[in-house]
């Protein structure tokens, strides 16, 4: 059978084009490889912010204050909270401002007349948060105690206060539990 020169012509035009392909693809190793970069950006904005508590083993405690055992409330006992012992901690972005209140708690109808009270026969006892050591300012909820930020951790010790009794108490144990917002 006789081809015709067309014919023969794009036959062999094919085969030296797919030969062609072939071999670029032999030919090109992996040290020959492409190569194309571009990069990524990444951003993050940082806003005002405050975390209350950073760092405590109970993420929804702040500790606890304790009084101790007594006998004799003829005068006042006092107590502190620190860090990881019933202290505010807080660690807020640099510069911001912040207030830390803390509630009139479970059993005092106010934040001027907190108590303590043993559960098992419905007896109180008085007792006040301050905020400084020698305990005149009462740590209230409105409007808090004000701070600003340095980017660290934070400690406000609280400074409580059991006060006097003329009439001794029954013997059990009383506790109270209260509530401290930080608002930034």
């Amino acid at each position: 059978m006789k081809q015709n020169s067309s014919t023969a012509f794009s036959a062999l035009f094919f085969v030296s084009a797919l030969l062609a392909s072939v071999m670029v693809l032999i030919g090109r190793s992996s040290a020959q490889s492409l190569t194309e970069t571009k990069e990524v950006v990444f951003r993050i904005q940082v806003v005002e912010g405050c975390a209350l508590g950073v760092g405590a083993t109970d993420p929804t405690s702040l500790g606890l204050i304790d009084f101790g055992q007594v006998s004799d409330l003829s005068n006042p006992i006092d107590a502190t909270g620190g860090a990881g012992a019933g202290g505010v901690v807080v660690t807020c972005t640099p510069g911001t401002a912040f207030t830390m209140a803390i509630d009139a708690g479970l059993n005092g109808p106010s934040t001027v007349d907190r108590k303590l009270l043993n559960a098992d026969i419905g007896q109180t006892l008085d007792y006040q948060l301050y905020w400084d050591a020698g305990r005149t300012t009462v740590w209230g909820d409105t409007p808090g105690q004000s701070a600003v930020a340095d980017g660290s951790e934070q400690v406000f010790p609280v400074h409580a206060r059991l006060v006097t009794s003329v009439t001794l108490p029954a013997p059990g144990i009383y506790t109270d539990r209260v509530l401290v917002t930080v608002t930034f």
